[in-house]
């Protein structure tokens, strides 16, 4: 393997953590948003009175 190869090949690991990284940050962010949706609906359901527990929201989220 010369040194050439050596660089293409670190260069593309690099590349492929960073995509990896990138998706994992998406997926956290969808993950939030998700769950912060849940947030106020379930804040939503205890003003209106629909639920009384908190099992009924995690049954619901």
């Amino acid at each position: 393997m010369d040194a050439a190869t050596i660089k293409f090949s670190s260069g593309t690991r690099a590349r492929r953590e960073n995509a990896l990284k990138s998706l994992a940050a998406s997926l956290s962010l969808m993950m939030d948003r998700d769950v912060a949706k849940k947030i106020k609906k379930a804040e939503e359901d205890i003003k209106a009175g629909k639920t009384r527990s908190l099992r009924d929201i995690l049954k619901d989220g």
